[in-house]
């Protein structure tokens, strides 16, 4: 196989700098490769050349690769990242091995002398993971190579009879990963990991915080009707929540009561470290701590860094009034 892949990856090569495109290899995910052109036509020209070399190509027993493709017009972000990379990248996904995809974009480019050749197929549109819009797809069709495939795998393509899904990626960012957090949260306390590894420092990040409060109430309301499903337990649920550490982005500020609710519950002034998830466009400033109304001037010290510095245990810079903060270790569990 690592034959077959020293293969892929000079035939791919070869064939985007045969074509005037340019290889950044520190995009590409696994196995894959990103590739920048200057032009959509010179793009399809690197695709057809190497799927063509791709299906000519000797493979090693039991090892031929069949490469999926997509290719997108778009604005180039920094470093070559952003919306248009990642809708690419999101079309690429949704091929098969053999095949090659083209967003409308890169369709209306050179639509005329590829719909005159008979080398495009439209697919429809389709909806694509995490993105909005949905885009309509087009299929390049490259002589002498297989034309057909199975439905592209987007998620408009249903295999039964219920209703298509409406949702956006707003439901998948808003539940998600707290549903994810809420899940391991209730499987470590009931299992009295607390318990078990008492000198463990546990973080829960980049999940808001709203989840935090309803899991500790419905913890506790539970163990009080079944204490004796948790025997490794000592104390409630949310006695061993307010012992752990959590991350604040992204910070649910839109009903400020149900916020102090939830800074009160998680004991924040103590446990809370800020977090940005800087550079994504919906990450958190300082503000969204500074401007909180209900916190006064040390908590908001803590929870900026030094909160963090005491959990990791490094030195802070002496403040105005010289004080220095001592350094805690952090003492984990033997194996």
């Amino acid at each position: 196989m690592q034959r077959a892949l020293s293969i892929h990856d000079d035939l791919l090569e070869e064939g985007v700098i045969r074509h005037g495109g340019r290889v950044l290899t520190t995009h590409g995910e696994g196995d894959s490769f990103f590739a920048v052109f200057g032009d959509a036509a010179r793009a399809v020209e690197a695709a057809t050349w190497s799927q063509q070399r791709l299906a000519e190509q000797d493979w090693p027993a039991r090892a031929r690769l069949q490469v999926r493709m997509a290719l997108h017009t778009g604005t180039a972000g920094q470093d070559f990242r952003g919306p248009s990379a990642n809708r690419c990248a999101r079309l690429r996904a949704c091929a098969h091995g053999g095949q090659v995809l083209l967003s409308s974009s890169t369709a209306r480019k050179i639509r005329d002398q590829l719909s005159a050749a008979g080398l495009l197929r439209d697919l429809g549109e389709h909806r694509l993971r995490d993105l909005a819009q949905a885009e309509r797809v087009f299929q390049l069709l490259i002589p002498g190579l297989r034309a057909d495939f199975p439905p592209l795998r987007s998620l408009g393509a249903l295999s039964n009879n219920l209703p298509a899904q409406l949702n956006r990626f707003i439901g998948m960012h808003s539940l998600s990963f707290a549903h994810f957090n809420m899940v391991h949260m209730t499987n470590w306390v009931l299992n009295g990991l607390p318990e078990r590894f008492p000198k463990l420092k546990v973080i829960w990040i980049e999940s808001g915080l709203a989840w935090v409060p309803f899991v500790m109430q419905r913890l506790d309301s539970e163990y009080m009707m079944r204490t004796s499903e948790c025997p490794l337990l000592k104390k409630r649920p949310s006695e061993y929540m307010q012992e752990m550490y959590y991350t604040s982005q992204p910070l649910e500020r839109s009903n400020m009561k149900l916020t102090q609710a939830t800074f009160e519950a998680m004991h924040a002034e103590t446990q809370l470290l800020y977090a940005s998830d800087w550079p994504h466009w919906d990450f958190d400033a300082p503000s969204s701590i500074t401007k909180l109304p209900f916190l006064n001037e040390q908590a908001k010290r803590n929870i900026l860094g030094l909160n963090a510095a005491r959990l990791f245990g490094l030195e802070v810079p002496p403040a105005k009034s010289g004080k220095r903060i001592a350094p805690q270790p952090v003492a984990v569990p033997a194996e």
